[in-house]
């Protein structure tokens, strides 16, 4: 499943549930105009050094956002299943922050496609197994507005790694 369309599940059902966030139809009418930047579902690029280290590092730098938002967001205080989910949802999005800085780095230094083919798809891995643990969690509309970017971002490189 593509990785926008997961991100997208977890984003209306948070909107839905979140309180003094803006309603899940707005959200959906906005999710439907911004665009994947990877464009249809199976389409790929030509591999292109400078674009995709660009997109690699823009990226890194807006999961460490995503992650400093993450950090701001409230403890509930009391052990529930969502107090669970946030603890693995915080583990996951600090492993996603090492991934995408070291898979910056290495396109950075040169390394093309096949030689960092695996640490983007342990990206696309641990994004999966986040929101899995994200469904389960409200989020907050800065954090939401965050992981749209770092999804649209994401589907940049798929684009170049499929």
């Amino acid at each position: 499943m593509k990785i926008a369309r997961i991100a997208g599940l977890i984003l209306v059902a948070s909107l839905a549930l979140a309180p003094g966030v803006a309603s899940a139809d707005a959200h959906m009418k906005k999710e439907a105009e911004v665009p994947t930047g990877g464009g249809t579902p199976g389409t790929t690029k030509e591999w292109n050094q400078e674009a995709v280290a660009a997109v690699a590092a823009e990226l890194a730098a807006e999961v460490n956002t995503l992650r400093d938002e993450v950090r701001k967001m409230p403890d509930p205080g009391v052990q529930t299943m969502q107090s669970n989910a946030r603890m693995r949802f915080r583990d996951n999005i600090r492993r996603i922050q090492q991934t995408a800085a070291s898979l910056s780095r290495e396109v950075a230094g040169g390394r093309g496609h096949d030689e960092t083919k695996d640490r983007y798809y342990r990206l696309d891995s641990l994004v999966k197994s986040a929101a899995e643990d994200g469904r389960r969690m409200d989020f907050p509309k800065p954090v939401l507005e965050q992981i749209e970017v770092v999804v649209g971002l994401l589907d940049q490189l798929d684009a170049f790694y499929h």
